[in-house]
């Protein structure tokens, strides 16, 4: 628990993939993903994220009952991403 955020508009970030996946993947799985992580262990960047990302909020009602996920970072005591 704990970390930063760094908003870095000209970065590249890189991704190695195998060869084949033994899953489906298709950009919303990716976009409701980052919602869940973003509702669960960023809420107080929340107002930041809607501001950069329009389309974000449109993903809501798709992220789920995520209150066994807050309980657990609420359970570790883990620290915002301000510490």
């Amino acid at each position: 628990c704990g970390g930063f955020i760094e908003i870095v508009p000209c970065s590249r970030i890189g991704h190695m993939f195998r060869k084949s996946r033994p899953y489906t993947f298709h950009g919303e799985v990716a976009r409701v993903n980052e919602l869940r992580l973003a509702l669960v262990w960023m809420p107080e960047y929340l107002p930041v994220i809607w501001k950069t990302d329009k389309i974000l909020g449109n993903y809501v009602a798709e992220a789920g009952d995520l209150a066994e996920r807050v309980a657990l970072r609420d359970r570790l005591q883990c620290k915002s991403m301000d510490w």
